[in-house]
Parts: C-alpha cells; sequence; structure tokens
C-alpha cells in the first residue's frame, strides 16, 4: 500500500504504481510544490518511509528586454518572457 502524509495513494494520470517481480514502485509525474511530502510504502506489516521534495523550477529569462527608440509624446512598451508563471 502506496501513501502521502498518511492518505492512501489512488492511482492516476499523476501516480502511477508498478509491480515487477519483488519491486514496487511509485511513478510521480508533473510534480508541483504541493507534491512535497512523506511517501510511505507497506505490505505485510513491514513498512518503508521516505520524504519527497519537489523543488522550485529556477527562473530563467527567455526573452529579455530590447533598446527601445520612441519620439516625445508616443508610447513604448518594453517585454521580456521568463520561463514560468508567477515571477
Amino acid at each position: 500500500i502506496w501513501q502521502k502524509d498518511g492518505i492512501r495513494v489512488k492511482p492516476n494520470n499523476q501516480w502511477r504504481v508498478s509491480t515487477n517481480g519483488l519491486v514496487h514502485g511509485l511513478t510521480l509525474s508533473n510534480l508541483t510544490l504541493e507534491d512535497t511530502g512523506t511517501i510511505v510504502f507497506s505490505a505485510e506489516g513491514v513498512r518503508t518511509t521516505a520524504r519527497l521534495t519537489v523543488k522550485e523550477t529556477p527562473v530563467a529569462i527567455l526573452k529579455p528586454l530590447t533598446d527601445v527608440r520612441v519620439e516625445e509624446e508616443l508610447p513604448a512598451t518594453l517585454e521580456c518572457e521568463f520561463s514560468r508563471q508567477n515571477v
């Protein structure tokens, strides 16, 4: 039985459970910061525990600012693009 923070894991598109002989696996995809927690696998009275820590993706500049020249009284727009939202 797989658990995260004391709650049984139900397999879905993000959390995939597998068994290959003696090896039991939990494959996680599309993780977010909220997925950080304690993972437990237990079977027949024994258990093993691990801490899952999801780190925030570093911010990178995909499109830097560029110089803009504009005549007086005209508007100017400067834009840059980052690798993730909520920067």
